[in-house]
C-alpha cells in the first residue's frame, strides 16, 4: 500500500512597483504548472500549483500584488500574514523601482519578514537597450 505524501505548503508573495514584471512572472508560473487560479481583482491575484524539487513535493500559493502605493494597507493586511517567501521585484530598466525596494517595499514587510525568506528579483531584462549588459548597477 502506497502512502500519500502531503506536500509542504509555501505561500509566496510578489511585491514591488507597478509595471516591473510581477504579473508576467505570475502568469508564467500558472502556464507552466497545473494551477488553480483564483481571480483576485485589481489589487491581488492568487494561484496555487504543485512543484517538486529535490524529490520533495510542494504546494505553492502565489500572490501577485498591485504595485500601487494607495493599495498598500489592503495588500499588507490581505496577503502578508503567514507568508513564507517575499519576492521583491524591480525592473532593471527602471532605477526608481530598484530604489523603491529599500524606500517602500522592505519597510512594508518589516514585521512579517522575520518568519519569511526574502528574494530580490530583477525583471524586464529583455528590455535593456544594451543586450550585452549582464550586471545592473545603480548609484
Amino acid at each position: 500500500m502506497m502512502t500519500k505524501v502531503t506536500p509542504t505548503k509555501i505561500k509566496c508573495v510578489l511585491i514591488g512597483d507597478s509595471y516591473v514584471g510581477k504579473t508576467t512572472i505570475f502568469q508564467a508560473c500558472i502556464a507552466n504548472n497545473e494551477a488553480e487560479h483564483e481571480e483576485g481583482g485589481a489589487v491581488v491575484d492568487c494561484a496555487s500549483f504543485p512543484l517538486t524539487a529535490d524529490n520533495t513535493q510542494y504546494e505553492i500559493t502565489m500572490y501577485d500584488t498591485s504595485g500601487k502605493k494607495d493599495d498598500l494597507p489592503l495588500i499588507s493586511s490581505m496577503t502578508f500574514p503567514r507568508t513564507n517567501v517575499f519576492v521583491l521585484c524591480y525592473s532593471v530598466v527602471n532605477p526608481q523601482s530598484f530604489l523603491n525596494i529599500e524606500n517602500i517595499w522592505l519597510k512594508q514587510i518589516e514585521k512579517y519578514k522575520k518568519k519569511a525568506s526574502t528574494v530580490l528579483l530583477g525583471l524586464r531584462t529583455d528590455q535593456r537597450v544594451d543586450k550585452t549588459q549582464n550586471i545592473v548597477t545603480y548609484y
